[in-house]
């Protein structure tokens, strides 16, 4: 397998600059409606985002552009699909994924990668995961701090890397959330979700539970 750890994941570019930190270990229909939660209060209105092997929601209003005649390269290589959602120039949310690898890992493995992934973060330094970011999402111009820490979640048929981190971009202060995700059949996900700090201020319910419905559907 690919290593996942260390890669600038995502930009809204034409091509895609990648990063390695030191000591990574790890080898290897759109739909929208808003409801009524029991009580009368709003539950965030989200948009379903179907492109096989995965889904995801976005908040409802937001452009998609289908990357994939775009030439994007991460650490060599092309992704097999490439989507960004934007809302105007204050935030964004990209999805890749890679080509299958020539021979489909074990769950094991694909745990093992993601498990290792996850120690190389909780040891990276706010330069290291600035340096890491810098070209993807809204940028990163300065060192990142990390604010929701690095864990691993379940995510249908895979299993991911996910955290949140700030730091100063181009179009000022950012937040972000990051899940990098291996599908059992050794496809890697990179999915992303970042925008200006303001934004994420009045918007954090409906991009934390955007970040909250990605999956990898086979």
């Amino acid at each position: 397998m690919n290593s996942f750890v260390g890669h600038d994941e995502h930009r809204p570019s034409t091509f895609v600059r990648t990063r390695t930190l030191v000591g990574v270990a790890a080898a290897f229909l759109l739909t929208g409606c808003a409801s009524t939660a029991p009580g009368g209060s709003s539950e965030p209105e989200l948009t379903q985002v179907s492109r096989p092997p995965a889904e995801y929601s976005v908040p409802s209003g937001w452009e998609e552009d289908d990357q994939d005649n775009v030439t994007h390269v991460i650490d060599g290589e092309t992704p097999e699909q490439w989507v960004e959602h934007q809302s105007g120039g204050e935030a964004i949310v990209q999805w890749s994924v890679m080509s299958p690898p020539q021979s489909e890992p074990t769950e094991e493995q694909v745990r093992e990668a993601i498990d290792a992934g996850l120690e190389d973060m909780k040891s990276a330094t706010p330069q290291q995961i600035g340096y890491l970011r810098e070209a993807a999402g809204m940028g990163c111009v300065g060192d990142a701090t990390v604010v929701d820490p690095p864990r691993t979640e379940e995510v249908g048929a895979g299993y991911a890397l996910r955290y949140g981190y700030t730091c100063p971009s181009p179009s000022g202060p950012s937040r972000s959330i990051v899940i990098t995700a291996y599908g059992w059949d050794g496809r890697k996900h990179s999915w992303t979700v970042s925008t200006t700090e303001g934004f994420w201020d009045e918007h954090a319910t409906e991009l934390e539970a955007s970040a909250d419905s990605f999956r990898i559907t086979d």
